[in-house]
């Protein structure tokens, strides 16, 4: 024995090491980044119910038998759905936080898509600040606060909405 082991499959240079580690490590990041994005976003989803609020996941947007469609069709297993959650592949689009408690059809017309997720009454009012959790969701698309108390001063919340397309 020349001072080299007798297992040569334990033998790699420091090199090949280093190189397996990196390569290992930025698919990981990926991951935990979308992670921290999806726990992020439950979180907001979670903030906006607690205000009596509704938001709809890129899905849910599209018409009835559509949304059904992808619903069973979706591209990831179920098994790893339900390891990483839900949040982790799909994005909210839309929010409602509008009050539709007095929405009378006869005079207003029908009620807007959103009219049927709210709740008849809230427990408190919207505030301004409250739409800090809705700037959370940078990939939002349509934002209803129809009947709410807020000021411009609660719109600079949503500056950094670059995706916004409809604001009622």
């Amino acid at each position: 024995n020349d001072g080299q082991p007798n297992c040569p499959w334990y033998r790699f240079r420091l090199r090949t090491l280093l190189i397996t580690v990196v390569l290992v490590s930025l698919p990981l990041s990926w991951i935990a980044a979308r992670m921290e994005r999806a726990r992020k976003q439950r979180a907001a989803v979670e903030e906006i119910e607690q205000l009596g609020g509704s938001a709809h996941y890129d899905w849910e947007a599209m018409p009835p038998p559509i949304n059904q469609t992808i619903l069973d069709q979706r591209p990831y297993p179920v098994w790893l759905r339900s390891f990483l959650g839900d949040d982790f592949f799909d994005t909210v689009v839309t929010v409602s936080l509008a009050d539709y408690s007095e929405w009378e059809p006869s005079r207003l017309g029908p009620p807007p898509p959103t009219y049927s997720e709210m709740p008849p009454r809230r427990q408190r009012d919207i505030r301004d600040d409250d739409l800090a959790v809705v700037a959370r969701l940078r990939k939002l698309e349509v934002l209803d606060l129809y009947r709410t108390p807020i000021s411009d001063g609660g719109l600079e919340h949503l500056c950094g909405l670059t995706h916004l397309q409809d604001l009622n």
